[in-house]
């Protein structure tokens, strides 16, 4: 669990594992009134992505963060003083399918 500027502010964890090439996504719904705060992203591929492929963060079909990954293993993105959407906004985080044979998994914490 990551420290956040005010403690009392639950970290909760999102996972999407899916089928080989196949991408992974998760949408983040706030309560009414609150916002969406994302503290890391983890994303893994079994091996080299055959297709090139990448983390995207978008709300309000906007691209806010990108990573892009070309190896097999273990991508962290981190933010420290948080990702903030504005209130009632959902947020969605996708890993894109990495190709004929490769499995990918994506991770979340979020508040």
């Amino acid at each position: 669990m990551r420290n956040t500027p005010n403690a009392d502010v639950a970290v909760l964890d999102a996972h999407d594992i899916p089928a080989v090439n196949t991408e992974a996504s998760l949408i983040l719904t706030p309560e009414a009134g609150e916002h969406i705060v994302l503290w890391d992203i983890q994303a893994s591929y079994s091996a080299a992505p055959t297709a090139g492929s990448s983390v995207i963060v978008v709300w309000d079909g906007v691209i806010h963060a990108v990573s892009y990954m070309s190896a097999g293993g273990l991508t962290a993105l981190s933010f420290p003083r948080g990702l903030k959407a504005p209130p009632d906004t959902a947020v969605t985080v996708t890993l894109g399918a990495g190709g004929a044979g490769v499995s990918g998994a994506l991770g979340i914490q979020y508040s």
